[in-house]
């Protein structure tokens, strides 16, 4: 019965071009396919962490560590975020801060060093990973945080961040 559920649900979303959630034009032309990863136990739950690297030009400019569970109600999962040296920011997009302030784990610099090098030469990309039973798991490139289109609190943060941008001028095929 599971499976038949399943085919279903794979079948669905192999019909979907997510190109028309939020116009992320990669999207539009690709070959839908569906990954499996190695399950990770201590993920999806109310304590579970995740890091967010969001890089500009090879730089990174803020680590996001989201505490919870991941598309939950704004409620259910927090997002922080700090500076390469730790200083915690005061701003927000969706998921409010904690209280709580994280400490700087001593694989941050080697992380934040792979993110420097995994994005140069792109003008923006967020690099994700998790950490579970002390071992580092890449997650993803996310070049379109929500799609772009959720503003920051306070308003100050989008010319912030938007400032950080440098396109290219053009693009060698």
């Amino acid at each position: 019965m599971i499976r038949v559920r399943l085919k279903k649900k794979f079948d669905k979303a192999l019909q979907k071009n997510y190109f028309y959630d939020a116009r992320e034009w990669p999207y539009q032309n690709i070959e839908r396919r569906i990954l499996a990863e190695p399950f990770i136990p201590t993920l999806g739950k109310r304590d579970s962490i995740e890091y967010k690297v969001s890089c500009f030009n090879g730089e990174v400019k803020f680590v996001t560590v989201c505490r919870g569970i991941a598309h939950a109600g704004y409620d259910d999962r927090t997002n922080d975020h700090y500076t390469k040296a730790w200083e915690k920011l005061d701003w927000y997009v969706n998921y409010k801060p904690s209280d709580l302030n994280f400490p700087k784990l001593d694989f941050m610099d080697m992380l934040i060093d792979y993110c420097e090098k995994l994005s140069k030469d792109i003008p923006y990309v967020r690099v994700d990973w998790y950490y579970s039973d002390g071992k580092l798991y890449f997650g993803e490139f996310t070049f379109y945080t929500w799609g772009g289109f959720c503003p920051f609190v306070p308003e100050k943060w989008n010319e912030t961040l938007g400032s950080w941008i440098n396109l290219p001028t053009s693009i060698e095929k």
